[in-house]
């Protein structure tokens, strides 16, 4: 069982840690809000990023060392920025699909077939992009789970895309945005978990 409080690294150390292969906290300070929103979820046995090799798959390091007896699993066209030890991670698996794809959430429902108790998306962050990544992946979503979109820069008019679901789906806004900082505008999220 995975237990969020009082855990000595905490996603912020952890993003810190792997800074040099990802952004979520040197430049989007997210670490704080994915421990308040994952306190709620236990256990947290299997977690997906979609879109995650860009700047080389730190986030799923830290994914794998916070919740080390959980299934991480990181989606992405391809892995060429990929940094070697995410391969070494025995509880990595690596899924290389176009996520705007209805035939690629099939397949990946067949490669692996349990809900997930948190699914991330980090992919193309205009609006369109993110809703329809919603629509497709939603539906992996454990009933006890979240689904978290990175980088919204259209707070506004994702929220209300998001609107038509606000019967199913409860809708949080976190703003991780540091005055004074090198943080940028877009550092924003978007939680979504099914109504208890």
């Amino acid at each position: 069982m995975n237990t969020i409080q009082n855990h000595p690294n905490d996603l912020t150390d952890l993003f810190h840690k792997y800074g040099y292969c990802t952004d979520k906290e040197c430049a989007h300070s997210y670490g704080r809000l994915y421990e308040h929103w994952l306190a709620s979820i236990c256990p947290l046995s299997n977690i997906l990023e979609i879109g995650c090799s860009v700047f080389g798959g730190g986030s799923l390091l830290a994914f794998s060392e916070r919740f080390p007896s959980s299934t991480i699993v990181g989606l992405d066209l391809t892995w060429t920025e990929l940094v070697d030890e995410v391969r070494e991670r025995s509880n990595i698996d690596l899924f290389s699909a176009d996520a705007y794809q209805r035939e690629t959430v099939e397949r990946f429902r067949q490669a692996f077939p349990p809900l997930f108790d948190l699914v991330i998306d980090d992919c193309l962050h205009g609006v369109d992009d993110q809703y329809q990544a919603f629509l497709l992946w939603n539906e992996i979503v454990s009933p006890h789970g979240l689904y978290i979109i990175e980088d919204v820069n259209d707070p506004g008019g994702l929220s209300q895309k998001l609107a038509n679901h606000t019967d199913t789906w409860d809708v949080m806004l976190g703003d991780a945005r540091r005055d004074g900082s090198i943080c940028q505008s877009d550092s924003l999220l978007i939680g979504l978990r099914r109504h208890q």
